[in-house]
């Protein structure tokens, strides 16, 4: 499946958003690893199979990184170990502070 996104967004009165991708159903898995990367701010990731409540994937670790540009950034990991089959959405929640710009330069999902 194709996905792929460049995001910028400068808060004038909001510090967070969500961001929420296409459902695709790619098959089922025992468990799924993920990662985003960007700059400045925190970022949050959940995973919802059809129209059942949104479940939030487990922040396994950050590590400073670059991206594919060669621009210093951070990068958050995620961990789920659940059964997962069927459609399935992801939600990355982003936060910042006010008048603070946050780019999200790449995510990914990979299901086990």
């Amino acid at each position: 499946y194709e996905l792929g996104l460049r995001l910028s967004f400068t808060p004038k009165k909001a510090t967070s958003g969500s961001l929420v991708t296409k459902a695709v159903s790619p098959g089922s898995a025992q468990a799924l690893r993920s990662w985003v990367r960007h700059q400045n701010g925190t970022v949050t990731m959940a995973v919802r199979q059809g129209s059942g409540s949104w479940v939030s994937l487990t922040k396994s670790g950050t590590r400073s990184t670059v991206n594919a540009d060669g621009v210093t950034c951070t990068e958050s990991a995620f961990t789920l170990t659940r059964a997962l089959s069927g459609s399935m959405s992801f939600r990355l929640t982003l936060s910042t502070s006010s008048g603070v710009r946050m780019r999200v330069y790449d995510y990914g999902v990979v299901l086990l």
